[in-house]
């Protein structure tokens, strides 16, 4: 398939119609198509993730719109299911191992995506890592503010550990998902369910108490802006205690946590969560790896094989899970 510009932004987290041209030629750091996706991103703007008021049917009619431009490879195929009572599928892989099978958690900022969306990078994940890889349609705020996706990513999390007890379950997520499979770890160490073995958490939201200073990254974010961070808290938790560890991960006791590999980018506003989030981690002596890219954007690895350096990052992601497998 020919990788082009438009290709790349439906992987940008909810910016669509990249065309490539000019931008192609402009230095900087990164792919040419890295820099053309990044360039064409900030003339087009963020303006939907740049407001307390967000226009929740319109991101989500962004997330549908991205997905019909991202095609998954017709080799691999999608089976559904209902996890726990939650609706799911598989995507399967031509040649899969039949020892570990990936939970993947979507973003979005809790109020939008499905796995109908992310099969491009469902189906590119499982391709490569010959691992099938089951997506979970957690209920979505504000019909559903919290616990209700947290319950239901644990929910199908336990269903999974109980379909395949054999089976060595990874769990990744990006942004909002990487919060969710965070918090999800915790809380099967929290009540003594079988643990993950392994998580990876791109960009995730560890810390929505507030504390956090987004405002340097102002000029170097070109996905989602402090402000938004603050809306999506609104909506996703209007009057829970933002400070517990299911809300805000950061909070939470990581003595006794699985294999950890955090992502994220230096310029991107959730940088601080990556980086004190790995802090805290290593401290509580967690097997950790942690890396911060430059130059990218925040959740760069969604755009699959459309992208050297999101190809890298799976790529390094799916030899942390081999690694993790083999030695668990």
């Amino acid at each position: 398939m020919r990788i082009t510009a438009k290709t790349i932004c439906a992987s940008a987290a909810g910016l669509a119609g990249l065309a490539a041209g000019a931008a192609l030629l402009r230095a900087g750091p990164g792919s040419p198509m890295l820099r053309a996706a990044k360039t064409i991103m900030k003339l087009r703007g963020t303006a939907a993730w740049e407001t307390l008021d967000l226009d929740v049917a319109a991101l989500r009619k962004g997330s549908e719109n991205n997905a019909k431009l991202m095609k998954p490879d017709k080799s691999v195929a999608f089976e559904p299911l209902l996890l726990g009572g939650v609706d799911a599928e598989i995507a399967r892989p031509p040649k899969y191992r039949e020892d570990a099978i990936v939970l993947y958690i979507h973003g979005g900022g809790f109020i939008s995506g499905s796995y109908r969306h992310v099969r491009a990078f469902t189906a590119y994940f499982a391709l490569r890592s010959e691992m099938k890889v089951c997506c979970a349609d957690y209920r979505l705020a504000p019909e559903h503010p919290y616990p209700a996706a947290p319950d239901d990513c644990f929910a199908a999390y336990r269903a999974l550990t109980e379909t395949f007890p054999e089976k060595k379950i990874f769990l990744l997520g990006e942004s909002a998902g990487a919060n969710l499979v965070l918090v999800t770890a915790l809380r099967a160490k929290d009540e003594g369910l079988k643990l993950p073995a392994g998580v990876i958490a791109y960009a995730p939201v560890a810390d929505m108490t507030g504390a956090v200073d987004r405002s340097p990254y102002a000029k170097t974010e070109i996905i989602i802006s402090a402000l938004a961070t603050t809306a999506v808290q609104r909506l996703y938790c209007p009057q829970g205690e933002l400070a517990d560890p299911y809300v805000s991960p950061f909070y939470g006791d990581y003595g006794g946590f699985p294999p950890l590999r955090l992502v994220w980018d230096g310029g991107e506003a959730l940088c601080p969560d990556g980086a004190m989030l790995a802090e805290k981690a290593r401290a509580a002596g967690v097997d950790i790896e942690a890396k911060q890219w430059e130059g990218t954007f925040h959740a760069f690895a969604l755009a699959g094989k459309a992208l050297p350096e999101s190809r890298r990052e799976i790529a390094d992601s799916i030899a942390f899970i081999r690694r993790r497998a083999a030695a668990s």
